[in-house]
């Protein structure tokens, strides 16, 4: 199966994994409220030798546990799967909040 290209390599501004970690700190935690870790990574087995996956857990706070989105598909490289995931993640989140009003 053809890989999709994500590079980011020539990124300008913020990366996805950049504004995940903002949008945990100041929309979903308040900014003085934040623990050291809100987000973490997890390389998942690829499709492919060469092929990068990763799974992005989301630390939410009030005892309402975590959150794990995984967007099950495959990259070139282990920065651009984390990007990749964050990406999703950030999309599921707001989405979600703007279901729940």
């Amino acid at each position: 199966k053809p890989i999709r290209q994500y590079n980011i390599a020539g990124w300008g501004g913020r990366t996805p994994r950049q504004n995940l970690e903002e949008h945990m700190r100041q929309r979903v935690w308040g900014k003085k409220n934040a623990p050291n870790i809100v987000t973490e990574y997890k390389k998942v087995p690829g499709s492919a030798p060469g092929r990068y996956r990763s799974r992005v857990t989301v630390i939410l706070p009030r005892q309402q546990g975590t959150k794990t989105f995984d967007p099950e598909e495959a990259c070139d490289t282990a920065r651009d799967a984390d990007n990749l995931a964050a990406a999703w993640s950030l999309f599921k989140l707001v989405e979600e909040d703007q279901r729940d009003g």
